[in-house]
């Protein structure tokens, strides 16, 4: 048995030494203390080994399997699951690789929680659903699964989520966080630090949604907020619509087409020059040349 050990110490698993005509031999078992090594051969070219026991050895360490390969095949050694498919091999040149049979390699305690590769993707599984895939191509993306996923979160610490955004349904993402956190979304124009940009800033608030340009620091003041359509489509807008209302003495320095109102005219005549100072309330129009009652 020693000159058998020897021998096998030795030999790196000519594979191509087996012929057709004589492609296997019995099991042989190799025992080392409370360790044992199994090799079967499966044909020509092709070995099986399997290890059991060593818990208990005497330097208290686990079986360690060591294969070595200077046969031509490109799966030099593969590792099979309970299910005998093949679920990852080493080629000649000591290279790892991982097949499409799933879940691929597992990083959890089982094929149903945890990560896995697979075909490409990292996914991860929770309970037995696919919950998020990312798939290293970036042919597909990020998937989350909207039935079982929290969503995209950011948040100041481990567990202290403020910022989700989520699928709500179909084609539908939101960000929310709860009954009574309200959200804000910024867009920059141009953004030094918190105290000095320009941006665009969608909010909710107690009975409002807004809409509003904010600039802070070396950010320009004076930023319109347009609505833009296309062609000859129009801006409908299917409520009243609230004009800001002024003084006539505090009317802004006016562009040809504006609209506002002034609480405080004096016997307002039709495209007439306004005249404050008194308790009317009328429309006023910028004609390009001045403010005048509408």
């Amino acid at each position: 048995m020693k000159t058998f050990l020897y021998l096998l110490a030795a030999f790196s698993f000519q594979l191509s030494a087996f012929s057709a005509v004589s492609p296997t031999m019995p099991p042989t078992r190799i025992i080392a203390g409370d360790s044992t090594v199994t090799v079967v051969t499966n044909g020509v070219n092709s070995f099986t080994l399997t290890a059991s026991g060593g818990v208990g050895t005497s330097n208290g360490f686990a079986t360690n399997l060591s294969v070595y390969s200077s046969g031509t095949s490109n799966r030099a050694f593969r590792a099979f699951g309970t299910n005998g498919t093949s679920q990852v091999y080493v080629d000649k040149d000591a290279r790892l690789y991982l097949t499409d049979e799933y879940p691929g390699v597992n990083f959890g305690l089982s094929s149903t929680e945890g990560f896995n590769v697979h075909a490409g993707n990292i996914n991860y599984v929770s309970g037995g659903n696919l919950i998020a895939s990312f798939n290293a191509y970036l042919q597909n993306g990020v998937w989350l699964n909207r039935s079982f996923s929290s969503g995209i979160s950011w948040g100041s610490g481990a567990g202290v989520y403020d910022t989700i955004v989520v699928s709500d349904s179909a084609g539908v993402v939101a960000q929310r966080n709860g009954a009574a956190n309200p959200q804000t979304n910024r867009l920059y124009h141009t953004y030094t630090d918190a105290n000095n940009h320009q941006r665009l800033a969608l909010y909710t608030s107690t009975n409002s949604v807004n809409i509003a340009a904010e600039t802070a620091g070396t950010g320009a003041d004076n930023l319109n907020v347009s609505l833009l359509p296309a062609g000859t489509g129009v801006v409908v807008i299917d409520a009243p619509l609230r004009l800001k209302g002024y003084t006539v003495a505090t009317l802004p320095a006016g562009t040809q087409g504006d609209t506002a109102f002034v609480t405080d005219a004096v016997a307002p005549t039709y495209l007439g020059a306004l005249v404050g100072g008194g308790a009317i309330v009328t429309p006023v129009f910028y004609n390009g040349a001045a403010w005048v009652s509408h």
